[in-house]
């Protein structure tokens, strides 16, 4: 089934883990990198991944972002492009299509963020930091990203020449590391 996929493809590179559930599958295409583990959950192990579940105190992704760091078109879909943002510590929540190009969006503290949609980046940095590190590193912990579908088109991409340092928790949509 292609909405539990995990698809690693071309110049790819995952420092980490991928994990995926029993029934998933995990592939990678031309020269890309394999993790450092692939681990296919047994079905006595999990089952199924647990749900999503956003918090009631979560705000709209749109109230930390002023009109020169995102555009938001009448479906609500946020798109960064040539931008830079920072997103204060929090939890938020968005819907629709949230696309970075050749953007950096980078986290003042921990962020969740929550997108009932889709996620797609390119050419862009999308990274978790800590004020307390200097500019120049991430902390992957500060960023978690937990997608839900909206429907059965809504994926990941993250293309060439991006970088999420971050978590990222999308169970039922299809990964696709570009």
């Amino acid at each position: 089934k292609e909405s539990d996929a995990v698809k690693i493809l071309n110049h790819s590179k995952v420092i980490g883990d991928v994990m995926a559930g029993a029934t998933s599958s995990i592939s990678f295409s031309g020269d890309s990198v394999n993790p450092e583990t692939q681990t296919k959950l047994a079905p006595a192990e999990l089952t199924a991944l647990p749900g999503i579940h956003i918090p009631a105190s979560a705000k709209p992704l749109t109230s930390v972002l002023s009109p020169s760091q995102a555009s938001v078109d009448s479906k609500g879909n946020v798109k960064f492009t040539n931008a830079s943002a920072t997103l204060p510590a929090g939890t938020y929540q968005t819907a629709g299509e949230r696309t970075l190009k050749e953007s950096d969006v980078q986290t003042n503290g921990e962020v969740n963020l929550f997108v009932n949609g889709s996620l797609t980046v390119t050419k862009s940095l999308l990274l978790g930091q800590e004020p307390s590190l200097p500019q120049t590193d991430f902390y992957p912990a500060n960023l978690k990203v937990f997608i839900t579908p909206q429907d059965e088109e809504d994926r990941v991409l993250i293309e060439k020449g991006s970088m999420l340092a971050g978590v990222l928790y999308a169970p039922g949509v299809p990964v696709y590391l570009k």
